[in-house]
């Protein structure tokens, strides 16, 4: 038994003692491990495509789409280290229609805003860490005056 003998077990069907898929034997399918050859109808590939081509439609309908795509852009650029050129332009809430990218907007816009300024990230965390111990010496300080 070499090193590489059992890579392929996995595929041995049952009762088929090491013969891979069931070639030697002549059997197509049935046996656990063993592959199917039955043929798929024409009108499940026809329903596949227009499933296909019905999510392509909602996809390029959304009218999000520009936006996000103008977004990624952005990014590639900022990634790839250039000007990543003016702010993208923001298209209004509450349009209908497509695919629902009016929810992947806002955290797209703040991801792109994030990426071309690195420091907003830590300079909102100083500043929050610096109003808790505000408020905190402020409300210590207020509690001496009684």
């Amino acid at each position: 038994m070499g090193p590489f003998d059992n890579l392929y077990s996995f595929t041995r069907a049952p009762g088929n003692h090491g013969e891979h898929l069931g070639h030697s034997t002549g059997e197509i399918g049935g046996q656990l491990g063993q592959m199917s050859y039955r043929t798929h109808s024409a009108l499940g590939q026809t329903g596949a495509l227009t499933t296909g081509v019905k999510a392509v439609t909602a996809v390029a309908t959304d009218p999000y789409l520009n936006e996000v795509v103008c977004n990624v852009l952005r990014l590639e650029k900022i990634q790839a280290g250039t000007d990543p050129g003016a702010p993208c332009a923001k298209t209004r809430p509450g349009l209908r229609g497509g695919i629902g990218l009016s929810s992947a907007v806002g955290p797209l816009r703040a991801f792109v805003y994030h990426r071309q300024h690195p420091w907003i990230v830590p300079t909102a965390v100083a500043g929050i860490v610096g109003l808790t111990f505000l408020a905190g010496y402020w409300a210590g300080k207020s509690r001496r005056k009684r």
